[in-house]
């Protein structure tokens, strides 16, 4: 969908590992359908499009792939502990927010919750994907810390969806 441009393009750097920081982007320029986006530093594309390459296998029957580096998925560390019923009321919160998805049936919702439920980001897609790397962005361009957030999803949590929360 066509919201949240800027907050996607930021996103998908950070959940991709092409970048480690919001710091890095020196601009984002939105033009008709095409989103620019020039960092401060140097970036491999190459090894950035071998890295995304290298996912986890989540379907049935599948082994993991032989003659590939292993993965460079950073440290998860939090101190945040979120009560189980907070917990729910965040999985109730999405789910009402996401008024696209009633009235279509066709869109993924994300949400980024401080650990006290505050709603801090929110964004519906078609791509589950989007919707992630959305929610990130406008948290991370706003200078919100990342660690110090409950991340809900829509959809199915295959190994790629952890392995963007992971980033």
């Amino acid at each position: 969908t066509p919201e949240l441009r800027e907050e996607l393009a930021a996103g998908y750097l950070l959940t991709q590992g092409i970048i480690e920081s919001v710091e890095e982007i020196e601009d984002i320029e939105i033009d008709d359908r095409n989103v620019k986006v020039e960092l401060t530093g140097a970036v491999d594309l190459r090894e950035a499009s071998v890295s995304m390459m290298n996912l986890i296998v989540t379907a049935c029957g599948s082994s993991p792939r032989a003659e590939r580096s292993p993965m460079r998925l950073p440290e998860v560390s939090s101190g945040l502990k979120v009560e189980a019923s907070r917990l729910k009321d965040m999985i109730t919160a999405l789910n009402s927010r996401s008024s696209v998805h009633r009235r279509t049936g066709g869109t993924h919702a994300a949400m980024l919750c401080s650990g006290e439920g505050e709603v801090l980001a929110f964004s519906e897609d078609v791509g589950r994907h989007n919707a992630v790397d959305k929610v990130i962005g406008a948290h991370a361009l706003k200078g919100g810390v990342l660690s110090e957030c409950v991340l809900l999803s829509t959809g199915r949590q295959s190994g790629e969806m952890v392995q963007k929360a992971c980033r």
